[in-house]
């Protein structure tokens, strides 16, 4: 599943906080954090409403695992590497993001109940990323946490709303996000 959704404000003040003065935030802040959330179904399931810039956190989490892949973006025409939304994105290295005009960030986790003993199984209709998230006491190396094993889930830097989807055994949801970074 690859989607676009929308930077809330939460993530555009992370935005502001990381120009100013990035050695100001947390090492936390830099690992990013995919969670699927939202259990209760939508007024209408095949319309889900819009996302909303004042929105905070994911509704009803169920599961946040480690971003796998974290890299700057930028479009092209062909030959991209990932392909979100119907758009062609290559992949850059941090060295050369300003050469390349890398305003993107892509993300991406695989969520496998078959092979992460343990994750939960539910239908979601929300994902987001959060920076800053905090695992609680004893799960501080675990790569997917369920919402017990957080003790604060940070800030939302990224969400979007969809039609439901499931995780359970052979099942499993690779979730890829491209956000602009403006």
């Amino acid at each position: 599943m690859a989607y676009t959704g929308i930077v809330p404000n939460a993530g555009r003040t992370l935005d502001a906080l990381i120009r100013k003065d990035p050695a100001s935030l947390p090492t936390n802040w830099s690992t990013f954090w995919l969670v699927l959330g939202r259990t209760a179904a939508w007024t209408d399931e095949e319309n889900p409403p819009a996302e909303v810039d004042t929105t905070e956190a994911v509704d009803t989490p169920i599961v946040y695992g480690r971003a796998q892949v974290v890299s700057l973006a930028k479009v092209v025409e062909s030959g991209g590497d990932v392909t979100v939304g119907g758009v062609q994105y290559a992949l850059v290295a941090d060295a050369d993001a300003f050469l390349e005009g890398a305003r993107f960030i892509y993300v991406k986790r695989l969520f496998d109940p078959d092979v992460e003993t343990g994750i939960p199984y539910a239908s979601f209709r929300q994902h987001g990323v959060m920076c800053g998230l905090e695992p609680a006491v004893g799960h501080e190396s675990d790569l997917w946490l369920a919402p017990a094993n957080v003790s604060d889930p940070g800030k939302l830097r990224y969400y979007a709303n969809h039609t439901v989807k499931t995780l359970g055994l052979g099942d499993p949801r690779t979730i890829q996000i491209i956000f602009e970074c403006r």
